[in-house]
């Protein structure tokens, strides 16, 4: 059964744009999600309970669940009588067909990634608290997961913004500043207008029989892993023990922890303690205590306006700062802080008052008994009772560059030299990336210069299935030629929405050049577009056959600019587009200065690096007297490897002096070139070595580097070689053919005969290092740069 609802589910996913087709934007629609469907409180049940009055008595308000948590959702709006709330599951083909119909759509955090807002749509994001833990950007080896939060933020019409504070730090956290053309609406969080009713507070006190007794809430961040919990566990029961104990009997303390915790926890253990009752929403009941205790959770700046007793246990306020990080110091909070059990329990006992109101002044003066009716109302009815904000423009230009998978190579290299070199106060620059996990993206964020925001992609492209059979027919070339551009058009432009829909664009630059549905999808901006050639792509499609002949010939002749990275792979770029007047040179920069940083640093293997032989034998070798010839590139066949090898073999027959070192990135040829070098006996004097993070310490303890690609875009290891006063040979290719000639490098024929020729050379001390002039060199490649987004030096 559970294979069969999955296979239910994909189908009416894979669906998901039928329905956003067909469906029309209706009116009197309203949609509303709260966590994706897998919680009802918050927010999103004070917006519902609004629009269950008279008021709206000409809508219908559909609201989602996730199919685990049906039964709690129906409970709660039985119990509130919110009998105009239509339910729709999550994943269904309700769910879609409402969600993409619906005229108003709320949400307090994210819809799933396949989401795509229509133009008639108003979407209201209402978040869920202002923010005392870091958010976004700033939340330690977690930058890399927060592409769909962003992508919701720019999609939305309206975000919530409590104070000024929080859309500091929502514009800040996830990189809106320029790019989201959507407004801020100054309106207090729905959920808190529950803190100015004293007639429900009471009700509630009645209702449950608490007559005098103190009150107590706890709520406490939620610190663990679902699945591996039972250190936090062990924790907090230990702490609830310890509690109960010292609580008399006119105290009750309620607990709200994760659901996935209070699972593991016997409350019945405890005689002053209990859960928090299922039969209210969360705030609701909130507000009948006369005391909170919290920690690192933003309910402190909700609860606030109750001006009632608010208390901090944070016995491991340093460990959590440090690895968690908070925006604020809670030394300079109005609130007392414990850190223990003794102290706590002093607190709870303590009568004295504690004056917040430059706290509330500056966080909670937008709050009020009617915030939720004034936001229902200012969206649905337009009667402006909320003050609207635009987040303020610096007036420079907005340059999107897609950067796709950030693997360690050169084409990487290229772009983050070229980021570190540009004029921050010229551009903003956004870069756009995809990665296979978070550990490629964290790596590659966090060689970013500062000033560069980002923006990861995230989710699968969502296309009906015939239209997955389409792409798939179109990749292999097996339909008609001529039909193809419109309907490819037609099918990226919905990606192009899920994706962008929202962000503001002046110019987008396809800076990876490869993968065929990213070079269509970047086609659907209808802004200034330039695309990179990095390679020879004729020789590409020959030798690798991993570019896609049709989406390329497009591409070149629809991209405003075709950058290539070098003159000589100019002609065979016309030579696909069959068109040059939107070609242009735009040469790699090269950071000179950071590639002699680097190579004067320790040599350091990283946990995943790999050596063909043993590390300290390895080390050994590299220290001994012999002459070194070094080559840097991935393990890949156009790199030329096995030629090298060919040639070397030759070479240390007759030089019994000499090894080889051949340093790769990723790539599928590092088994084969192990093979091949134990079937030529060289695995003595022929290292490889595989995923270095900084190689070049080791480049620069060799003797002489050879290139010995049978194409290259351009070979950004020759310079960095020759930076290293390295004397350096190439084949003669295309790419690196014009550098080596206009510096007077020596290049030999491209064959195996060729590179065994241009080692003995470098053997005999025969190549002289060239002298080049990499800041001329880079005040032209940048100038090239800026002409391709400059308009007016067109």
């Amino acid at each position: 059964m559970k294979i069969i609802n999955k296979l239910i589910y994909l189908w009416h996913r894979q669906s998901y744009v039928k329905y956003w087709k067909k469906s029309c934007v209706k009116d009197n629609y309203i949609f509303l999600e709260s966590q994706q469907g897998k919680n009802l409180n918050g927010n999103i049940f004070y917006i519902a309970k609004e629009l269950n009055s008279s008021l709206y008595d000409n809508y219908e308000i559909y609201l989602s669940y996730s199919k685990e948590r049906k039964e709690d959702f129906v409970n709660l709006l039985n119990n509130y009588g919110l009998k105009k709330i239509q339910l729709v599951e999550l994943g269904s083909k309700q769910y879609y067909i409402k969600l993409s119909a619906a005229k108003y759509i709320f949400n307090d955090t994210s819809f799933l990634t396949f989401f795509i807002k229509k133009p008639e749509q108003i979407y209201v994001n209402t978040w869920h608290g202002t923010p005392l833990k870091t958010l976004g950007k700033d939340v330690k080896n977690d930058r890399f997961k927060i592409g769909n939060i962003q992508k919701n933020f720019l999609t939305a019409d309206y975000i919530l913004a409590p104070n000024d504070y929080t859309q500091q730090k929502l514009t800040e956290s996830y990189m809106l500043n320029e790019i989201y053309d959507g407004k801020f609406l100054k309106c207090g969080y729905p959920r808190n207008s529950v803190f100015f009713d004293n007639d429900r507070r009471n009700k509630i006190r009645e209702q449950l029989e608490f007559g005098n007794k103190q009150i107590i809430a706890y709520m406490p961040t939620w610190r663990g892993i679902v699945g591996q919990v039972h250190n936090e566990i062990d924790f907090m029961e230990d702490l609830l023990k310890s509690i109960d104990k010292n609580l008399n009997d006119y105290q009750v303390m309620y607990v709200n922890l994760h659901p996935f915790m209070t699972s593991y926890i016997d409350f019945s253990q405890y005689q002053h303690i209990k859960m928090f009752p299922k039969q209210f929403e969360t705030y609701d009941f909130l507000n009948v205590a006369d005391c909170l205790i919290t920690d690192y959770s933003s309910v402190f700046f909700d609860f606030a306006n109750t001006k009632r007793k608010i208390i901090l246990y944070v016995p491991d306020e340093k460990e959590y700062v440090h690895e968690r990080g908070l925006y604020l110091d809670l030394q300079e909070l109005p609130f007392v802080k414990t850190y223990n059990v003794k102290q706590l329990i002093n607190e709870i006992n303590n009568s004295d008052y504690y004056s917040n109101e430059s706290f509330m002044k500056t966080y909670c003066h937008l709050e009020s008994y009617m915030t939720t009716r004034q936001l229902c109302q200012h969206v649905l009815f337009q009667n402006n009772s909320i003050v609207e904000v635009k987040a303020q423009k610096n007036g420079k230009k907005n340059v999107l560059i897609f950067a796709g998978r950030m693997v360690n190579n050169g084409i990487t290299t290229s772009l983050i030299n070229l980021l570190n070199y540009m004029d921050s106060e010229k551009y903003n620059i956004i870069i756009s990336m995809t990665a296979h996990n978070a550990k490629e993206g964290e790596s590659f964020i966090h060689a970013l210069p500062n000033y560069v925001s980002y923006y990861p992609h995230s989710g699968k492209m969502v296309v009906s299935f015939l239209q997955f059979i389409y792409l798939g027919l179109y990749y292999f070339r097996l339909i008609p030629r001529y039909k193809s551009n419109k309907i490819m058009n037609h099918i990226l432009q919905y990606e192009k929405q899920r994706l962008y829909n929202g962000m503001h664009v002046d110019h987008v630059i396809n800076f990876r050049g490869y993968v065929f549905l990213n070079i269509w999808l970047f086609c659907q901006f209808q802004c200034k577009k330039t695309i990179f050639v990095h390679s020879d792509m004729i020789q590409e499609m020959k030798n690798k056959n991993n570019q896609h002949p049709w989406t390329l010939e497009y591409a070149y002749q629809h991209y405003d600019n075709v950058a290539v990275v070098s003159e000589g792979i100019k002609d065979s770029t016309i030579a696909i587009s069959h068109k040059s007047d939107n070609i242009v040179v735009c040469e790699n920069i090269i950071d000179y200065k950071t590639i002699e940083n680097k190579g004067k640093q320790e040599m350091t293997f990283d946990d995943h690096s790999e050596i063909s032989v043993d590390k300290q034998l390895f080390i050994q070798k590299m220290n001994n007297s012999c002459f070194t010839f070094v080559n840097v590139g991935r393990f890949s066949k156009e790199k030329g490897h096995f030629r090298l090898l060919e040639a070397f073999k030759q070479v240390h027959q007759q030089l019994p002096d000499t090894q080889l070192l051949i340093i790769g990135g990723y790539g599928k040829l590092y088994s084969s070139l192990m093979k091949k070098i134990n079937e030529y006996g060289l695995n003595e004097c022929v290292f490889l070595v595989k995923n270095l993070s900084n190689p070049l310490p080791l480049v620069k303890q060799c003797d002489g580097f050879v290139l010995s690609s049978f194409y290259e875009g351009f070979g950004l290891v020759l310079a960095e070689a020759n930076i290293l006063n390295i004397p350096i040979i190439s084949t003669d290719i295309v790419g690196a053919r014009g550098f080596m000639k206009k510096y007077k490098g020596c290049i030999y024929p491209n064959n195996t005969d060729g590179i065994y020729q241009g080692m003995l050379d470098l053997y005999h001390r025969k190549v002289e290092i060239i002298d080049v002039d990499y800041q001329q060199y880079n005040q032209e490649a940048i100038e090239q740069f800026y002409s391709l987004i400059d308009e007016k030096s067109k």
